[in-house]
């Protein structure tokens, strides 16, 4: 019973976290499909600014498995997923306030 909890946490965590980036390789692929993946589209979001708001965008999508597992009573792999996205917070805040030059 034990590592079903644990199991469901980090079942949580693993989708909480590559969620965002499939998301981000979305978005690259229907909208700067033309520039090369990752290196020049990360230098234009950060170029144009952009870099927080797309990060912002990718991490709000795990809301969607989020509800999606707490009406099922999956609590474990919700706490996983919110978890995940706390990670992305302070990496947010961390651009926002103490990479600026």
């Amino acid at each position: 019973m034990k590592n079903e909890k644990w199991y469901n946490f980090f079942l949580g965590l693993f989708i909480g976290l590559t969620l965002p980036f499939v998301v981000f390789f979305l978005y690259w692929l229907f909208r700067y499909s033309y520039m090369s993946f990752p290196s020049k589209f990360i230098w234009y979001l950060q170029l144009g600014d952009m870099w927080e708001g797309v990060i912002k965008l990718c991490v709000l999508c795990n809301l969607l498995p989020f509800y999606l597992f707490m009406n099922k009573g999956k609590n474990k792999i919700a706490v996983g997923i919110i978890f995940a996205s706390m990670v992305f917070v302070f990496y947010l805040l961390y651009l926002m306030y103490y990479s600026k030059e």
